[in-house]
């Protein structure tokens, strides 16, 4: 894997990220054949590939730019409870698939990573309850521990807003417990799919030439 060092968010990051499935949308893997969340992102993954320029959906909430602006408290907050620095790095992508992820840490040079979420309390309180990887990040989850060849993330949950005792959630979740020789064959599916769209866009815009 490589390591690109840059500042998430950045130009230098989303060009980094163009065309590669990353771990936020990993999950669009799994949904249905014919859904519209699959499909687009196979569409998007096409055409920035051919352009360069990343389609990041551009809208950012409230609850979005909290969870933002609290990360490096999370991040604060769990280096004092495990007793461990944890590294920050831009963006690290597969030496030979188009895929990538931006980690929100890792600690022992990828040994272990980590990723921070700081949602509503409501939320938050229903993942310490159930006391588990929660199932929506179960595929980004396990893209992160693909691409970085880790074995263990570290799944946190902040919100300062709680009060003590229930400010901080973490759960591990191991690479040898998960599936990721079936996710393998999924990925590499799914970027086939990739390629037949770059060459389909690529059709059309022969054809067009020709009309010009």
């Amino acid at each position: 894997m490589k390591i690109i060092d840059c500042v998430q968010g950045t130009d230098e990051w989303k060009q980094a990220r163009a065309g590669r499935v990353t771990g936020s949308k990993a999950s669009c893997m799994f949904m249905g054949k014919e859904t519209a969340g699959r499909n687009d992102y196979i569409l998007q993954l096409a055409l920035e590939r051919l352009t360069g320029q990343i389609d990041d959906g551009g809208y950012v909430s409230a609850e979005m730019q909290r969870g933002t602006e609290l990360e490096a408290y999370a991040r604060m907050q769990t280096e004092a409870r495990l007793g461990k620095f944890i590294r920050e790095t831009g963006f690290v992508s597969h030496d030979d698939l188009m895929v990538g992820v931006s980690l929100d840490g890792d600690s022992d040079d990828f040994d272990c990573i980590y990723e921070f979420k700081c949602p509503k309390s409501t939320t938050h309180l229903g993942y310490i309850d159930a006391g588990v990887l929660p199932k929506t990040y179960k595929y980004q989850v396990m893209h992160e521990l693909y691409v970085s060849k880790s074995k263990q993330c570290v799944f946190v949950s902040f919100d300062d807003r709680m009060p003590e005792g229930l400010q901080l959630f973490m759960v591990d979740a191991y690479a040898k417990d998960l599936e990721l020789e079936e996710y393998e064959k999924t990925l590499l599916k799914f970027l086939g799919e990739v390629e037949l769209k770059v060459n389909h866009i690529l059709e059309l815009q022969a054809k067009g030439m020709k009309n010009v």
